[in-house]
C-alpha cells in the first residue's frame, strides 16, 4: 500500500510538472482503485481475535 501511495504521489507530481495526460490520469485512477480493493480485502479477511487470545493455549493448565 505504501508503494502504491508513493506511485500516486510521484505520478501526481509528474503531471503537475509535465502537464496532464489521459493515460497518466487513467493509470492513477486504476492504481487508486486497486489500493481501495487491497484495503477492502484486508478488512474483510482480518482476524477479529486479538493476538493475546490467539496465542493463548486452548486448554487450562493443570495445577501441580
Amino acid at each position: 500500500m505504501a508503494y502504491g501511495g508513493f506511485g500516486l504521489t510521484s505520478e501526481f507530481m509528474n503531471q503537475l510538472e509535465f502537464g496532464f495526460h489521459y493515460l497518466r490520469t487513467d493509470f492513477m485512477a486504476v492504481t487508486f482503485l486497486f489500493l481501495c480493493y487491497v484495503a477492502w480485502r484486508r478488512t474483510l479477511f482480518a482476524d477479529p481475535m486479538p493476538p493475546a487470545q490467539r496465542l493463548a493455549s486452548s486448554t487450562p493448565e493443570v495445577p501441580s
